[in-house]
């Protein structure tokens, strides 16, 4: 295994998933990160999942110097 997908496997999921984001749109000025929350039904913690999970995602791109 090489070195780089060594060390790419062992990021954390957000940043792998800025890195992938950064390599298939590597000329974007800016990255929107969007989510699929809806009002409709009960409130419950998957929909906490759905904000922090873009979140860390924001995070991770703005890490590696990207503008969300």
């Amino acid at each position: 295994m090489s070195q780089d997908k060594e060390n790419f496997e062992n990021l954390h999921w957000a940043d792998s998933i800025a890195q992938k984001a950064i390599e298939a749109f590597p000329d974007e000025k800016e990255y929107v990160i969007a989510s699929g929350t809806t009002p409709s039904g009960m409130i419950h913690v998957g929909h906490f999942r759905e904000v922090v999970t873009n979140e860390l995602a924001r995070r991770a791109l703005e890490d590696k110097g990207k503008k969300t």
